[in-house]
């Protein structure tokens, strides 16, 4: 099967459609490095900083962004072709939105099904906690120093659900028979209480 960005793109798009009258501040669609990360972080970051929002919601804003374009330029699996462009990019999709009640960051990029597995396992695990729980698991992986062969221990995840202390929504669609199309979207409450 070949890969259709512009299938994948309006798929992405589509899940987006879920919450109402939204107000896209950033959409990209294209290979993502880390300087295509920082640039469009810092866009984002201006654009909030010009809507004079509380310290505190821009700032968990930020971080969950800059968390899930990390995700793309980290974890992403060059599967989708075979053209390797170069090994520090990765195709993504990335979108930063509002709603009356939250802010949204979602994104988009290729995963392996031996990955995808394991991802789904993870964000089943840490989705399922509760606050405590998410604090406890955080704590846990900091003190034991866990990595993976991508340098991370799944703790942007855990970190994402601590400081929204909401569940990160995933949709995984086939793309062939050794990679998958991985939406997430995690949702950051506008007036949420501070502990």
């Amino acid at each position: 099967m070949s890969f259709d960005a512009n299938e994948h793109l309006n798929y992405v798009l589509e899940l987006d459609k879920r919450a109402k009258n939204k107000d896209h501040i950033f959409m990209y669609d294209g290979f993502v490095d880390q300087s295509v990360s920082k640039f469009f972080a810092d866009q984002v970051k201006n654009k909030i900083d010009s809507e004079n929002i509380d310290y505190l919601l821009a700032n968990r804003l930020y971080h969950i962004m800059v968390e899930c374009f990390q995700n793309i330029v980290r974890h992403s699996d060059d599967l989708l072709t075979g053209n390797h462009v170069k090994d520090t990019y990765r195709y993504g999709f990335l979108s930063v939105g509002k709603t009356d009640e939250f802010y949204f960051v979602t994104t988009g990029n290729i995963i392996s099904k031996t990955n995808q597995v394991k991802l789904s396992a993870w964000l089943d695990k840490v989705n399922a906690l509760d606050t405590d729980g998410v604090k406890k698991l955080y704590k846990e992986i900091l003190r034991e120093n866990r990595l993976n062969d991508r340098g991370g221990a799944g703790l942007g995840f855990v970190d994402m659900r601590k400081r929204t202390k909401n569940t990160i929504d995933y949709k995984l669609k086939e793309l062939n028979e050794v990679c998958s199309f991985l939406v997430l979207n995690v949702k950051i409450l506008i007036n949420q209480a501070e502990e």
